[in-house]
């Protein structure tokens, strides 16, 4: 994980953006299937999703306790079956009739 003390100084961000996620970026996008890239902008859309609703419920409740860590494994979930990745799948559901 990146230092957080970056993210407060809108300079310092900027220029990370520009100097490290934007090239990888500009090479995903012509060297990545597209199912690939699909898959990360759901998941990026996910996790900006999950960081909102935190900001929310912390901006509510400022005394409440959260856990920062959203993909830790807990015991009520070691006994059931899960692939940790998924495929992408934007097929149409099957038509009930």
């Amino acid at each position: 994980a990146h230092g957080g003390q970056v993210w407060l100084d809108g300079e310092a961000s900027t220029t990370y953006v520009h100097a490290t996620q934007i090239p990888r970026l500009a090479r995903d996008m012509y060297t990545l299937p597209s199912e690939v890239l699909m898959a990360r902008a759901a998941k990026a859309l996910v996790l900006y999703g999950y960081q909102l609703a935190l900001a929310r419920l912390r901006a509510r409740h400022p005394g409440v306790e959260i856990e920062e860590d959203p993909f830790t494994l807990l015991p009520d979930d070691a006994d059931v079956p899960m692939a940790e990745e998924q495929p992408f799948d934007n097929s149409p559901p099957p038509v009930e009739e």
